[in-house]
């Protein structure tokens, strides 16, 4: 079984970033096809790992630094901006995690260090070698727990954080579906 180690992770990045620091859009491209290269397993993994990336990221001392370089304040631009920044490799986006204010080293004025696409490379690839949507459970390893397994799972938690009352009606309570009404039946009765 292929895993996708963090050292392969940055070695992607930097061969798509090289030729292409300046143009994101071929950039985007370039990551892309390489991605569709690896098993479908591996870039799962490169999405996994690129989304760990964006939640090391995701400081009030990087978004500081990124509504300096940029006017907008919102949170599809911080993610791109996040996106961007994993994507000029991995000794700037250290260096910037310890220090934002060396970005100014590494950012011209007319630079628009941002590019929303990046962050979709693995679903593109994935849609391309695949034919399918990545699904939103391939993100996670495992399955998705149901409700009523949680306190079989989590025993200590359940039992530390779940107030009696709560335990009870999380778990016996049952599940009440919605039910249509005909605004036709509802006039006739």
């Amino acid at each position: 079984m292929k895993i996708l180690t963090t050292k392969k992770f940055w070695k992607i990045i930097n061969k798509s970033h090289n030729r292409f620091s300046k143009a994101p859009f071929r950039q985007h491209e370039r990551l892309v096809r390489q991605l569709t290269r690896l098993s479908v397993r591996e870039i799962v993994m490169f999405d996994i790992t690129f989304r760990y990336f964006m939640d090391l990221a995701n400081t009030w001392e990087i978004q500081g630094a990124a509504r300096v370089v940029h006017a907008e304040h919102d949170d599809v631009f911080f993610e791109s901006f996040r996106a961007w920044l994993i994507t000029r490799g991995k000794k700037l986006f250290y260096k910037s995690l310890k220090s934002p204010d060396t970005l100014a080293k590494h950012l011209k004025y007319t630079d628009d260090p941002e590019w929303r696409g990046f962050v979709h490379c693995a679903r593109e690839a994935y849609h391309r070698k695949t034919g399918k949507k990545m699904p939103a459970s391939e993100l996670l390893p495992g399955r998705s727990l149901k409700d009523a397994e949680l306190p079989d799972h989590f025993p200590k938690l359940w039992k530390k954080f779940i107030r009696v009352e709560e335990r009870i009606r999380y778990v016996d309570e049952p599940k009440v579906t919605r039910v249509e009404v005909n605004e036709e039946e509802e006039i006739s009765n």
